[in-house]
Order: C-alpha cells, then sequence, then structure tokens
C-alpha cells in the first residue's frame, strides 16, 4: 500500500468508528 492508500484507509477506519461510537439514523440503513 502507498503511504496515500495507508491514509485513506485510516480515515474510513475511524469513520466507522465513529459512526459506532455515535449511530445515526443512517447506520440503521447499514445494519440491514
Amino acid at each position: 500500500l502507498t503511504t496515500q492508500e495507508m491514509g485513506e484507509y485510516e480515515l474510513q477506519v475511524v469513520a466507522a468508528q465513529d459512526r459506532i461510537v455515535q449511530p445515526r439514523s443512517e447506520f440503521k440503513a447499514v445494519k440491514l
């Protein structure tokens, strides 16, 4: 992986963790 790809992956992981910590209406749609 390039440095840019690693950075983008980490951002996605952080965003996913934020959704787990603070569930929103969109989180329910993903759970389906």
